[in-house]
C-alpha cells in the first residue's frame, strides 16, 4: 500500500511539473508577447524623402500629393546611397509616419 501511495504522489508530481513547463512556455509566433510590437526595416533618403524596405523589396516615394509604392524608382528620382539612414518603424507604410521621420531626419539642402 505504502509503495503504491509513492507512485501515485510520483506520477502527481511529474503531472503537475509538466503542466507548469506548459503555463512557463513562450508564446507562439502567431501571438506575440503582450506589449510587443514588431518592427519594419527601412533606409530612408532624406534628400529625396524616399523610403525602401529591404525586407519587401519595395520603395515608397511622394508623387504630388500622394504616396506611391513600386519595386523601382521612377527615373526623375535619384537616391544618394551616402546619404541613407537606417530606420525601424511600428508602420508596414513608412508615410504613415513620415511627418515625425521628416522632423528627426530633415533633408539637406
Amino acid at each position: 500500500m505504502e509503495r503504491s501511495a509513492s507512485v501515485i504522489r510520483v506520477v502527481t508530481f511529474l503531472v503537475c511539473f509538466a503542466m507548469s513547463a506548459s503555463v512557463l512556455a513562450t508564446p507562439p509566433p502567431h501571438a506575440p508577447a503582450h506589449g510587443w510590437r514588431a518592427k519594419n526595416r527601412y533606409v530612408y533618403y532624406p534628400q529625396s524623402q524616399v523610403y525602401f524596405s529591404p525586407d519587401r523589396r519595395l520603395y515608397f516615394w511622394m508623387e504630388g500629393h500622394d504616396w506611391r509604392v513600386g519595386v523601382q524608382l521612377p527615373p526623375r528620382i535619384v537616391i544618394d546611397s551616402q546619404r541613407s539612414i537606417s530606420l525601424e518603424l511600428e508602420a508596414t507604410r513608412p508615410y504613415l509616419e513620415h511627418p515625425d521621420t521628416l522632423r528627426r531626419h530633415p533633408p539637406h539642402r
